[in-house]
């Protein structure tokens, strides 16, 4: 693999039809060419969302940012597919037709892929209430996970020492040679 740098310079060379078609590739492999109703919607969306800028981030070391961008492709890309390149993709990806029809739904109520993808990039900023809005109206619940703050784990309880005597040297005794008694002798009784 390249140097962070070389990466990065790649990226910067390509066009950027190209760029989101490698993008794309990522999410939804084996559906080339899409449509042409389905390549719309995913460039409504790719206004917004910019490939170059998520990819560079990824390498940039802004993990976050790059997830964020990368999901919201990811979202709106599934959400944009037609029935035909569904079937294709769904092979690759872990997502059920009822997801799909989520995704669809949530696309649907933010007013189409643009707005989808502004609402996705505005959650993965922090700011989810168009999202939750949204979810609202399609019986999901999009809001964000509950901030927990770092708690640090209890101090492991440490067992107590025993006290304990200190070992006597053992004493070297001479053993005596164990002691045979007689064994009582049986009468036998006559026959």
């Amino acid at each position: 693999m390249a140097p962070r740098e070389e990466q990065a310079e790649i990226f910067g060379c390509l066009e950027d039809e190209t760029l989101a078609r490698l993008f794309l590739a990522g999410f939804v492999p084996g559906t080339e060419p899409l449509s042409p109703e389905t390549s719309q919607c995913v460039q409504a969306a790719f206004e917004v969302i910019d490939p170059r800028a998520v990819m560079t981030a990824g390498i940039e070391g802004d993990p976050g940012r790059a997830m964020a961008g990368s999901m919201a492709a990811f979202m709106v890309t599934t959400a944009c597919l037609n029935d035909e390149e569904w079937e294709e993709a769904s092979r690759m990806t872990a997502m059920s037709s009822g997801e799909r029809e989520d995704t669809r739904c949530l696309m649907s109520a933010l007013g189409g892929p643009g707005q989808m993808a502004e609402a996705m990039t505005a959650a993965g900023e922090g700011d989810f209430d168009a999202l939750v809005e949204a979810g609202e109206t399609c019986g999901l619940d999009m809001r964000p996970p509950p901030v927990q703050s770092p708690v640090d784990p209890p101090p492991t309880p440490r067992r107590p020492r025993r006290h304990r005597r200190p070992r006597r040297p053992k004493r070297h005794r001479r053993r005596l040679p164990r002691r045979r008694h007689p064994r009582p002798r049986r009468h036998r009784r006559p026959s």
